[in-house]
């Protein structure tokens, strides 16, 4: 089986070679789940900026924001930075 052109997949593909007792290929369930589960991560981190964005906009305090999402203040100080002026 060849490895997809997929960038995620090729930056770490010596990590899912097959060993020799394995045979020839790719381990690709395990670099599947791998995958999956960095993009669930991923998903999870671009919601929690969004409530944060949401909370910041709606006049939260920073200790509010912090309670409910559960972050650190350098989190929505970097959000707060990246957002547009009103």
């Amino acid at each position: 089986m060849t490895l997809t052109d997929w960038p995620e997949l090729l930056k770490k593909k010596k990590r899912y070679q097959k060993t020799e007792e394995e045979g020839e290929g790719y381990d690709m369930d395990s670099a599947w789940k791998e995958i999956l589960a960095d993009e669930r991560a991923r998903g999870r981190e671009e919601g929690k900026t969004s409530i944060i964005q949401n909370m910041i906009n709606r006049n939260f305090t920073d200790k509010d924001i912090r309670a409910a999402v559960k972050c650190r203040q350098k989190t929505i100080d970097e959000i707060r930075e990246k957002m547009p002026v009103k």
